[in-house]
């Protein structure tokens, strides 16, 4: 059964960090769907700064929900996992029987991928292409927005819309109700 903690502890943060795999998930704040991304190498991408505060380096990938999700609502689950990850089945030999044996190594593909888009002038490209807004049509990396002939300034408030759309629906609930309240009591003489 799950557990909840009003903070994490030191020996929860030191477990944590020994993990090979963290995951991060988010939503938008009016859509119909939730990403979770799975991260790997916490020991390079993760730091627990103190007992309420986390931060992770993220990377280009095939969309980027989180970075609009965090953009648009602030809010993101941080979930770690002892030892299901995502690392690669390998094998090696065993020194002492000359008999192959399995063990796990990180992946490197996102790296290899990352660093051969680099080296080809083609990451920037391939950001425009697919970085450049949400799957709920949020706005995306700024880079891949400006790349994208998009004006950064009106995806700002185009967020801020979607932000803040429940309270400006309230709003313009509140001034029609009371626009037609002014004119029932009008016609019924309350007002000259």
């Amino acid at each position: 059964m799950v557990k909840y903690y009003d903070s994490v502890s030191p020996d929860l943060i030191e477990w944590a960090l020994n993990q090979s795999v963290f995951f991060v998930a988010s939503a938008p704040r009016h859509g119909r769907h939730v990403n979770l991304s799975p991260k790997g190498l916490p020991d390079a991408s993760f730091a627990i700064l103190g007992p309420n505060q986390a931060a992770y380096v993220d990377a280009t990938g095939s969309g980027n929900e989180t970075i609009s999700h965090l953009r648009e609502n602030g809010r993101i689950t941080v979930q770690t996992s002892c030892g299901f990850g995502v690392p690669l089945l390998a094998l090696t030999i065993d020194p002492e029987t000359n008999t192959p044996k399995p063990y796990l190594k990180d992946r490197e593909t996102l790296g290899h991928w990352a660093g051969k888009r680099v080296a080809a002038g083609q990451l920037h490209s391939y950001q425009k292409e697919n970085n450049n807004s949400s799957l709920d049509g949020l706005p995306g990396l700024k880079s891949a927005v400006k790349d994208s002939g998009r004006s950064l300034w009106w995806s700002q408030i185009r967020n801020w819309i979607h932000q803040y759309r429940d309270e400006i629906d309230l709003v313009k609930t509140s001034v029609l109700i009371m626009i037609f309240a002014l004119e029932v009591a009008r016609w019924a003489g309350l007002f000259v």
